[in-house]
């Protein structure tokens, strides 16, 4: 067995154009250990690392940013030109189904304003209610002498109402108080009754008319003659209006040959 020391290899070591630095326990390398070109690689290899990983931390700050905002923020669909243009002017785009197909835009036409027309006020129509019957008490009569042909006597009565408008019948009826005080129709003979109005309407203030006309005394008859047998007297006529009589004062027929004959109402203006 050999006592002694055993020998350490020793270390060869190349530098450049300077002598090299005494060698260090540590294994870490140090730029200011390097000579020269070498010092310069090592630094810039150095910091090239610590850029590489703060880059690579700040990434990965910047993605776990990004995810979280896509967590939070509801995801959206662009819109082509067209589908944007459609909803400013208010038509709705519709989504695509969940197809692979491409997506199809369809948009609704506006619809049609439409504009009612103006309405139009229905008119009322009032039924007219009917002209009521005159009545007596509203009128006054009086006769009068008219001019008349030879051998014919003419008389108008004339008749004014001085209530509402009112309607008086076609053909007049003449009538004759009795000094008994009894009332008789007059026997006449009625003239122009094919063109006889059916009724006659009389305003408040206006008056109707008829006439009458007789023989002037015998009218061309003799005394004895067949016509002249029934002479008669009227001294107290009078009108019917409605259901009642007005009295035609001061007015008498003398009826000596044939009778009375009477005319429709006729209206004075």
């Amino acid at each position: 067995m050999v006592s002694g020391s055993v020998a350490q290899p020793t270390e060869t070591r190349r530098c450049w154009r300077q002598p090299c630095p005494p060698a260090q326990a540590s294994s870490g390398v140090s730029s200011k250990e390097l000579p020269g070109e070498l010092a310069t690689v090592h630094e810039l290899i150095s910091k090239t690392t610590v850029i590489r990983t703060v880059a690579v931390g700040v990434a990965a700050m910047a993605t776990a940013v990004a995810v979280g905002a896509c967590a939070a923020t509801p995801t959206t669909r662009a819109l082509p030109a067209s589908g944007a243009g459609a909803l400013a002017n208010g038509n709705v785009a519709t989504a695509p189904s969940g197809s692979a197909s491409p997506s199809t835009t369809t948009t609704t036409p506006p619809s049609a304003r439409t504009t009612s027309p103006p309405s139009v006020p229905t008119p009322t129509i009032t039924a007219k209610a009917p002209t009521p019957a005159c009545e007596a008490r509203n009128f006054t009569a009086i006769g009068l002498r008219d001019d008349g042909a030879p051998s014919t006597s003419y008389f108008s009565i004339e008749m004014t109402n001085q209530g509402n408008a009112c309607m008086v019948p076609g053909l007049p009826a003449l009538f004759d108080t009795r000094p008994d005080g009894s009332v008789v129709r007059v026997p006449f003979v009625r003239v122009d009754e094919s063109s006889s109005p059916s009724a006659l309407v009389v305003p408040h203030g206006k008056t109707a008319a008829m006439v009458v006309h007789i023989p002037d005394g015998y009218g061309g008859y003799a005394p004895g003659d067949a016509a002249c047998a029934h002479p008669a007297l009227y001294r107290h006529l009078s009108v019917r209006v409605g259901t009642a009589r007005v009295a035609v004062p001061s007015f008498t027929l003398d009826v000596k040959c044939e009778g009375v004959s009477l005319a429709s109402y006729w209206s004075l203006a």
